[in-house]
């Protein structure tokens, strides 16, 4: 809102964030449950060797989270996914796809092109517009291209990581460096990096029942960590507990200096000594 730029009073200020505040919890709420009632579609779908690409469907599903929504399902399942909003009014359909790095999702469409209207997008991100009753037929024809093309290997996740590092190594000199290399995304990825043996400080957090706040460190240094959607980690570990961490390296904007921006956590696996 560029009202909130232009603003001269704070109270106007206030007024505007808090609308501001307001529209980001409904779409988060929205997105919340577009997310839900596409993983009950998916409770009992088929493994990725029978249905490598997935697509749900539904009426009036908001078009400005549907990809939000894929992006997520990608997260969790590890396949290409396309939602789709139908509209039963026009007797249309909107779509929204993500996919795994593996796969090409505009190749993907294109091998459909004769069941829309229109279609668009790039290898890992892509839209479309489809007439809803032919549905069925591109989630066949897009399974069949998917088969083709996949293999069991290709549904592993594999985070890449540039390089392991010592919590101490994550501070302000480093931070600077990583801005040299900006700006990031598709080509030029955030760099992550992993710790080994973390000590969990004290007990994790829950934040909105599906993030994870953490407070890690070594014999020298303790930093913030948080871990989006992976509240399902946390069992079995605690204050005490030893860790590898995959991650980047932020700024705590709330608390000021730095947090790890956590893409992933296991317990450190005990080595066995070998007599």
């Amino acid at each position: 809102m560029i009202e909130l730029f232009s603003a001269q009073t704070e109270d106007e200020v206030a007024r505007l964030a808090g609308h501001l505040d307001q529209l980001n919890s409904r779409r988060q709420s929205i997105e919340e449950s577009i997310v839900s009632k596409s993983l009950e579609q998916l409770g009992d779908v088929a493994g990725p060797e029978e249905m490598p690409f997935l697509v749900v469907d539904g009426d009036d599903w908001h078009a400005g989270v549907i990809g939000i929504v894929a992006s997520r399902i990608v997260e969790r399942f590890h396949r290409p996914v396309l939602v789709l909003s139908r509209d039963p009014a026009s007797g249309l359909a909107t779509g929204s796809g993500r996919s795994i790095p593996s796969f090409h999702l505009l190749q993907a469409l294109e091998s459909a092109a004769d069941l829309f209207t229109r279609f668009g997008g790039h290898r890992q991100a892509a839209g479309c517009t489809l007439p809803s009753d032919r549905i069925p037929e591109l989630r066949t024809r897009l399974n069949e291209h998917a088969r083709g093309v996949l293999s069991a290997e290709d549904f592993v996740p594999v985070l890449s990581l540039d390089r392991e590092i010592s919590l101490s190594d994550v501070n302000e000199p480093t931070l600077a460096e990583l801005a040299r290399l900006a700006p990031f995304g598709l080509g030029n990825p955030t760099p992550k990096f992993s710790v080994q043996g973390a000590m969990l400080l004290a007990e994790p957090e829950i934040l909105k029942v599906k993030h994870v706040k953490m407070r890690l460190g070594t014999a020298d240094v303790a930093l913030s960590a948080v871990a989006w959607r992976m509240a399902e980690h946390v069992n079995g570990i605690g204050a005490g507990s030893s860790l590898d961490v995959a991650f980047s390296i932020e700024r705590d904007d709330y608390r000021g200096g730095l947090r790890l921006n956590v893409e992933d956590f296991r317990p450190t696996e005990k080595k066995v000594a070998v007599a």
